[in-house]
């Protein structure tokens, strides 16, 4: 009896421990940045709508949520027409920022240009297009120089962008 109570306290504190290493689901862990996945369901109904009219037409990556600057904000990623793009949402339904891949030689000159000046020696492995209130605002290379991976701003006719280092 005794070692039958042994075993079953074994198997029970090795569940417990096995369950806690084991990967979690949608909406259940932080995701990278503080971000956590959420599945579609589970977003409030102004954001899903909204994010089911940005979607529109798209293969649908995911969703999560974060919290920035001390307000809560969902994401939706998204692939479109080939190119990645993502969403960011307040809660009221309002789109915030739009990011959307974009092909280098659709640039204008002066943008490349001053995207190739600031990653200096790194090799630019992307750049994305940032709108905000439906404006373009920036252009972020994603830049990588000896294994560091950083990304370099630059404004829609490539000057530089303010609080940009």
């Amino acid at each position: 009896m005794a070692i039958q109570l042994q075993s079953l306290v074994l198997l029970v504190v090795l569940a417990v421990v096995v369950r806690g290493a084991a990967p979690r689901g949608p909406g259940s862990g932080p995701g990278r940045d503080g971000e956590r996945p959420l599945v579609r369901e589970r977003l409030p109904e102004r954001v899903r709508r909204t994010a089911d009219a940005e979607a529109r037409g798209s293969t649908v990556r995911g969703y999560s949520v974060e919290v920035e600057r001390g307000r809560r904000v969902y994401e939706v990623t998204m692939t479109r027409d080939g190119h990645a793009r993502s969403v960011t949402i307040a809660a009221d339904g309002r789109v915030l920022e739009v990011e959307e891949a974009v092909d280098v030689s659709t640039l204008p000159a002066e943008v490349v240009t001053a995207l190739r000046n600031r990653a200096d020696r790194a090799d630019i492995t992307g750049v994305e297009s940032i709108t905000r209130a439906g404006v373009l605002v920036a252009y972020e290379a994603h830049v990588v120089m000896a294994g560091r991976r950083f990304g370099i701003r630059v404004g829609p006719k490539g000057q530089k962008v303010e609080g940009d280092d």
